[in-house]
């Protein structure tokens, strides 16, 4: 971002500020709390976190993400039309053709499986075939009938050819199979609204600003049902909560013109047409200056990545890891931004040995979003184990930055805890670390890391408190068991 768009962003900011918008106070950090078990399966998909806990408790590492060969040689997926010589138009559909024949090798390779059926009306959706989509999704709905997404995408496809009666019905099919999926709510809501059932409105938005890590766009709809209802204080609130969230949520703005007009709030009303106007103009300058063919090209790119993401964890869940390494390999090609992609492949190649690949594709991950906790937790474990002079000062690092933007997240603490002890420094803030981690979640695994960290700083009577509270939580785990019966021993 330049100049001009630093300057703006902060002048909305302030402007938001000084209108009393400040986020919902219940509001929490994605990664505390429930969030924090969506960072931990990752976590452990990559690998497992904490590193240090085997040595400790003497369990073996967790598995990656599918059963992989002694090494994986670097496999090519089938490419696309060369780009050379070729027009947008054309390399559009070259990426098409190229995921659809992804999706006929996965039905003729993986016959009576219903992913491969879902994945092919996935990839219609995705190229705006909606018949096909429909008609591949039913195919696999007619083996499991409990496939969400499907019904995700059949209600987008009803919405967009305007029955939102159909619409609702697959998605509040798809929020009984998962009341906690994020902007399922909000989908929902909008066929409500289509309907004028604003009451069942209100109550899809509420439960999807309670579930989703971004809500701004829910609080914005929940503040228009509102405006209608004539609760123009209640709508007020709802948009200063989205614009706190999201400050350049242009209709944001606009409601909270509205709303400050119907209350007599005239100054207020002036603050907000002022940033209005700013971000619409903004928003007009931007679409004046799209190039619909190029962007069309970059978008195809991207979904193509991303459904390369889908085929390659159906070939690994039916044991097929060199397949699986291909499709993430060409997603990663397609779309430097494919953060899935990358940690997918990472987590293969760390099973298979390739230590050095595995951090050069989180240090992608880590260039393109250096808050991406998952992937500097997994640098934190790469580094350590691999040999390299600055192994652990690069650990180290990675650790502290997983620790900045995950601030209520107990695992680079525990992390970081495990690896002063490890190598045999810092062990009193070691300790600190430990005890926060414990703090924050008092697991076992947690406990077991404080008790390592005791244990490094010479309170053996402490290390066995922390290991036996690990054995309590987690009885049927003998790892666990057979380290207190060493410590107990003197061992």
């Amino acid at each position: 971002m330049g100049r001009h768009g630093r300057t703006r962003k902060r002048r909305v900011a302030q402007a938001a500020a000084s209108s009393g918008c400040v986020p919902p106070a219940r509001r929490r950090s994605p990664v505390r709390g429930a969030r924090v078990a969506a960072v931990l399966a990752g976590a452990a998909l990559l690998g497992g976190a904490g590193y240090g806990l085997k040595r400790w408790a003497g369990g073996a590492r967790p598995a990656a993400v599918a059963p992989a060969p002694a090494a994986v040689p670097s496999a090519g997926a089938p490419q696309a039309a060369p780009s050379a010589g070729l027009s947008n138009l054309e390399m559009i559909a070259a990426l098409k053709r190229e995921v659809l024949a992804v999706a006929e090798e996965l039905r003729a390779s993986l016959p009576g499986r219903c992913e491969p059926l879902f994945f092919t009306g996935k990839a219609y959706q995705r190229h705006g075939n909606s018949a096909e989509a429909i008609a591949w999704w039913e195919r696999g709905l007619a083996i499991d009938p409990r496939h969400l997404e499907a019904y995700v995408g059949m209600g987008w496809i009803a919405m967009m050819r305007g029955d939102p009666a159909q619409a609702a019905a697959h998605w509040e099919r798809a929020l009984a199979l998962n009341p906690e999926r994020p902007d399922l709510g909000s989908a929902l809501a909008r066929a409500y609204m289509a309907l004028g059932r604003t009451a069942d409105a209100i109550a899809a938005l509420t439960r999807d600003i309670a579930v989703s890590p971004h809500p701004g766009g829910s609080l914005y709809l929940l503040g228009q049902q509102h405006l209608q209802l004539g609760d123009c204080a209640e709508a007020k609130r709802r948009f200063q909560e989205a614009v706190a969230l999201e400050p350049e949520l242009t209709n944001a703005y606009y409601g909270l013109m509205q709303a400050a007009q119907r209350l007599g709030e005239k100054e207020l009303f002036e603050k907000y047409r002022a940033v209005f106007r700013e971000l619409k103009a903004r928003d007009m300058q931007e679409l004046k200056d799209r190039n619909d063919e190029f962007k069309d090209v970059i978008d195809v790119r991207r979904d193509s990545a991303a459904l390369l993401v889908d085929a390659g964890r159906i070939w690994a869940s039916a044991g097929a890891a060199r397949k699986a390494e291909a499709a993430w390999r060409r997603g990663a090609e397609l779309d430097a931004g494919a953060v899935e992609c990358r940690q997918l492949l990472a987590a293969l190649c760390e099973r298979s040995g390739r230590i050095a690949e595995a951090i050069a594709r989180h240090e992608e991950v880590r260039a393109a979003n250096p808050r991406n906790v998952l992937s500097l937790l997994a640098l934190g474990q790469l580094y350590m184990r691999s040999g390299r002079p600055d192994g652990p000062a690069s650990a180290e690092a990675a650790l502290v930055q997983a620790a900045e933007a995950a601030p209520g997240s107990p695992y680079p603490l525990r992390d970081l805890a495990l690896l002063y002890v490890r190598t045999n420094r810092n062990l009193g803030e070691a300790r600190a670390l430990a005890e926060k981690a414990v703090a924050i979640e008092g697991s076992a695994e947690n406990y077991c890391a404080l008790s390592r960290a005791c244990y490094g700083g010479g309170d053996r009577a402490a290390a066995l408190a922390m290991l036996a509270r690990a054995v309590e939580l987690a009885p049927e785990n003998q790892d666990y068991r057979r380290a207190l019966a060493r410590l107990q021993a003197g061992e």
